[in-house]
């Protein structure tokens, strides 16, 4: 998805942590390589641009669903 290997693909979850199993149930999710996964995990403004990007996939997928109630945030 960063640099578009097929090689060693993982999943990044968007919101990690407490909220991981919460980005795999609703698909927020990012198919990346190793090497870029190691790279962005913990790099701020990434996770920033994903964590906006994820709450607004979330909102028009589960229109029905209170992102904020179920993440505990608001991006």
């Amino acid at each position: 998805m960063i640099c578009g290997s097929t090689y060693k693909l993982t999943w990044h979850e968007i919101f990690g942590g407490k909220n991981r199993a919460n980005s795999m149930r609703y698909g927020l999710c990012l198919r990346i390589c190793l090497s870029c996964h190691k790279l962005k995990q913990n790099d701020a403004n990434f996770n920033e641009l994903w964590h906006k990007k994820g709450q607004a996939m979330f909102t028009k997928t589960y229109p029905v669903l209170d992102f904020n109630k179920i993440f505990m945030k608001n991006c």
